[in-house]
C-alpha cells in the first residue's frame, strides 16, 4: 500500500496536483492507499469492514467481534424487536456423570431460558452415544446448569448464552 505524504504540505512551499491527487485516488479508492482514521467519523458509507458502533447495517456476512449490540430491529418468527441491549455469555465447562453448574454469572441473576434468556449448548467432541440431548438452564443465583438427557458422560460442552 502507498503512504500519504505530507512532506511538501509546509509553509512557503506551493501545493502541487500530486499533492491534492493522492488523496483524492486514497478517498476514492484510485489508488493503493490505506486509510487510517482516529476520532469519530459521520456521514454514511456502503461498506466497512470494521466499526466499533454502528447504528445499521443493511446486510452482515460475518462478524468476529461484538462489544454491543443496541436497539434490536430483528423479528424472530413472529416476535416483535428486540428493545433492550442484547448481551451474551458463552464459555465450557466439564460434565460429571452428565450434569454441570457453572460459577455464577451476576448478570443472569433471576433469567429465564426461553423468557429473556436463550442459549445453546454442543460438545466439544461430538454427540455422546445414549444420550437424548443435553438441557440449559440458569439458576436463582445466576449459574448456567447443563443436563444431559438420558446420558452420564464426563465430556466438556461449550454453551452460548443470549439475554437481556
Amino acid at each position: 500500500m502507498a503512504t500519504l505524504s505530507k512532506a511538501n504540505m509546509v509553509t512557503g512551499n506551493t501545493i502541487t496536483a500530486a499533492d491534492v491527487t493522492q488523496l483524492v485516488d486514497a478517498f476514492t479508492a484510485g489508488g493503493g492507499y490505506s486509510v487510517s482514521i482516529s476520532g469519530s467519523v459521520t456521514g454514511s458509507a456502503t461498506s466497512a469492514s470494521f466499526a466499533t458502533t454502528a447504528s445499521y447495517s443493511e446486510t452482515a456476512t460475518s462478524a468476529s467481534y461484538v462489544n454491543i449490540i443496541s436497539d434490536q430491529d430483528v423479528s424472530v418468527l413472529s416476535a416483535p424487536p428486540l428493545p433492550q441491549d442484547l448481551k451474551l455469555v458463552a464459555g465450557s465447562v466439564q460434565l460429571n456423570a452428565g450434569t454441570a453448574t457453572t460459577g455464577t454469572y451476576g448478570a443472569l441473576a433471576g433469567k429465564a431460558i426461553g423468557v429473556n434468556a436463550f442459549g445453546g449448548v454442543s460438545y466439544f467432541d461430538g454427540a455422546v452415544t445414549g444420550a437424548q440431548g443435553v438441557e440449559l438452564a440458569i439458576d436463582a443465583t445466576g449459574s448456567i446448569v447443563v443436563t444431559e438427557v438420558g446420558g452420564a458422560s464426563d465430556d466438556k460442552v461449550s454453551f452460548l448464552i443470549a439475554y437481556f
